[in-house]
């Protein structure tokens, strides 16, 4: 799955600002008209940023699994329909359409959004519509028809609506510029040092992953890493990984002063991310590669891009379900 693995990697490049994922930025009690305008502009952008970011892939990797990645569908013998995830596409995009070119002025956002909204529309709409036609099992009824017509979209548009995608990604990015560090600064004044070590990590997790994508780093060209540039980075994770653990160690509640349900899901995705990007640096360091069977399988071998950005996608819709 070549095509969606790259894009897919553009995805998660696009995730630099770590306080796009939060639950919007209304903290400040007493807005004036014009402080409420930018958080209710921003909150409808930035949550339409976290569904692109969440769901597109989501649902269209299951998709894949089942009807194929090639121009023609693929409907294996004795197919019995299947069910795909449910998405907030729609929804979010309609909310955020009123703000373009609404106060406060964000330009390259307001001009993103307005340029992705055909095509991310279509396809939104393919992949509600594809999902009831399988659930209720209408290609009965049309011999599959509509199957090649829903492909069409999912399939045939997918990279074309990444393209779009990515320009709002790196606007909003942009628009977000600097919040990451007044977030951790806020967790820090407040004392909600479990909040400021998982946001570090994630933040660190998310600047390897970044590296690896720009690079264009995958199992199979492992050793064109430069040690010297990733290594830093690495380093940094550790310190907030081990932030993190002395703080929260194997306590799943340790988060509770601070409204966190649980850290359960979270601490192992940190774990799984730090034995990865530690393997990955030993093969650095010692000059192995990834066999042939490895690189098929990229996705679930430790220690290769491909597994670690799986698990910093992760990693960030722990800290959006869990942490924040």
């Amino acid at each position: 799955m070549l095509l969606f693995s790259c894009c897919l990697a553009l995805m998660f490049s696009g995730c630099s600002s770590i306080s796009n994922i939060s639950n919007g930025i209304e903290s400040a009690l007493d807005l004036s008209g014009g402080e409420e305008a930018e958080v209710n502009k921003h909150n409808a952008y930035i949550d339409l940023y976290n569904t692109l970011i969440n769901d597109i892939d989501l649902v269209v990797f299951d998709y894949v699994e089942a009807l194929g990645e090639d121009g023609e569908v693929y409907i294996e013998e004795g197919f019995d329909g299947i069910s795909l995830y449910s998405n907030n596409i729609q929804k979010n995009l309609l909310s955020a359409m009123p703000y373009i070119d609404k106060e406060p002025a964000e330009p390259d956002a307001d001009a993103a959004l307005k340029d992705m909204e055909p095509i991310l529309s279509k396809y939104a709409k393919a992949l509600d519509e594809a999902k009831k036609y399988y659930a209720e099992k209408s290609y009965v009824d049309d011999n599959f028809e509509k199957a090649q017509q829903y492909h069409d979209v999912i399939i045939g548009d997918y990279v074309a609506v990444w393209e779009k995608i990515g320009v709002f990604l790196a606007a909003i990015d942009v628009m977000l510029e600097g919040q990451d560090e007044e977030q951790l600064a806020s967790y820090q004044e407040n004392g909600e040092m479990v909040h400021y070590w998982s946001l570090k990590s994630l933040i660190a997790a998310q600047e390897m992953d970044s590296y690896l994508y720009a690079q264009g780093i995958s199992a199979e060209n492992i050793q064109d890493i430069s040690l010297d540039e990733f290594r830093p980075l690495y380093d940094a994770f550790v310190e907030a990984y081990k932030g993190y653990s002395d703080l929260v160690g194997d306590d799943d509640d340790a988060g509770d002063d601070e409204g966190i349900i649980t850290l359960s899901r979270y601490s192992d995705l940190l774990s799984s991310i730090k034995s990865d990007s530690a393997e990955l640096v030993n093969m650095l360091q010692t000059g192995g590669e990834f066999s042939e069977t490895d690189i098929k399988i990229a996705s679930v071998v430790s220690g290769t891009p491909e597994k670690l950005s799986k698990s910093v996608n992760d990693l960030l819709n722990a800290y959006n379900s869990w942490i924040v």
